[in-house]
């Protein structure tokens, strides 16, 4: 009954890790036209699927019949993470890009205040690829994969 006992929660560990794995890559990222720009909508959706996966990724970690997937749901909820600090890094950069571009897209401006002018022309630079990341293939799990990515947005708001 032991080994029984055992396939079956394996097998249970296994199904679950499987599952996430279908559900995140089948999760897009969404782009709507706001004021003549483009922008991610819906990440609010992505990040609670995400929190969730974290937190089944976590109990399926500590089943005592997770030894052999030990390392692939250690790795899992590597990529959950990197996922909600680029997700959230994406969202802050593009409110602040929001925000300012009215201001900083003004001709007067520019003369007095050059360095942010340029700052906020990085932001906007790295939006831009961002977006056509998504446009040209919106699953969730290939942008992440995107190491580059991630890291300028992380650069930008720290």
């Amino acid at each position: 009954m032991k080994v029984a006992d055992a396939a079956a929660g394996e097998y249970a560990v296994e199904h679950g890790l499987n599952h996430m794995v279908v559900e995140l890559q089948r999760l897009i990222i969404r782009l709507s036209d706001v004021n003549n720009a483009k922008i991610i909508v819906g990440v609010e959706e992505l990040l609670t699927v995400i929190d969730d996966q974290g937190v089944m990724a976590a109990t399926l970690l500590a089943s005592p019949y997770s030894t052999h997937y030990e390392q692939k749901l250690r790795d899992w909820l590597k990529l959950l993470n990197n996922a909600r600090k680029v997700l959230s890094a994406w969202l802050h950069c593009q409110q602040q890009w929001l925000r300012l571009r009215g201001v900083f897209n003004t001709e007067g401006i520019s003369s007095h205040l050059a360095a942010e002018i340029r700052y906020f022309a990085a932001i906007e630079a790295t939006l831009k690829r961002a977006i056509h990341s998504v446009t040209v293939n919106p699953r969730l799990v290939d942008i992440l994969r995107t190491e580059e990515l991630g890291k300028r947005m992380y650069e930008m708001i720290v």
